[in-house]
């Protein structure tokens, strides 16, 4: 008899970030988690512990690989403006279907209460807020966004526009729309 297939955890993970990231926790089934990712319930489990288990780690997996991604690619920008705007432009101007953000989505879930969940949830909008502050402070030191700027607040400000942005564009696809609310936004900051 031969060896049952092996299956990477990054690809189960993958696989249940997409299904918690469209459906939501609560709007996932251990049936649709077992479809999603191939494996048997049993299985999953076994390697997460739980659905919460499974789902805490697809977060963790979410802030590495997606969250991550997008702050060295958009908030890492040598013009700190020009990467910031490119980051809130990304929300909708991104490719595939709209899911907005699965931290974003979570935060306004009853599963954002979840022991396993909440210290991911306030670790990932720390890591954001961090990015955002840093942005910040290049764009003061760049001359391209206002000297009196208190970084703390204007990074929480972003973070808030962020999220009021994700929300919007799960409705109004009119990306010039969106572009007026990220120039209104980020005027803020010049």
């Amino acid at each position: 008899m031969g060896r049952p297939r092996s299956v990477d955890d990054s690809q189960v993970l993958d696989a249940a970030m997409l299904a918690f990231w469209q459906d939501g926790y609560e709007g996932v089934s251990t049936r649709a988690l077992e479809a999603a990712t191939g494996l048997p319930a049993s299985s999953l489990y076994h390697r997460f512990g739980s659905k919460d288990g499974l789902f805490a780690a697809a977060l963790d997996h979410y802030l590495e690989r997606v969250v991550e991604a997008r702050i060295r690619r958009y908030l890492a920008h040598d013009d700190a403006l020009a990467g910031l705007r490119e980051f809130f432009t990304s929300v909708y101007r991104a490719r595939g279907p709209y899911r907005a953000c699965l931290l974003a989505n979570t935060l306004a879930q009853p599963s954002a209460r979840l022991p396993a969940v909440a210290p991911r949830l306030a670790a990932g909008t720390a890591r954001m807020r961090a990015a955002l502050a840093d942005t910040v402070r290049r764009g003061i030191a760049q001359r391209v966004m206002r000297r009196d700027l208190d970084v703390d607040v204007a990074a929480g400000f972003l973070l808030t526009a962020l999220y009021g942005l994700l929300a919007t564009a799960r409705h109004e696809r009119d990306p010039a729309r969106l572009d007026a609310q990220v120039d209104l936004i980020l005027g803020v900051l010049n």
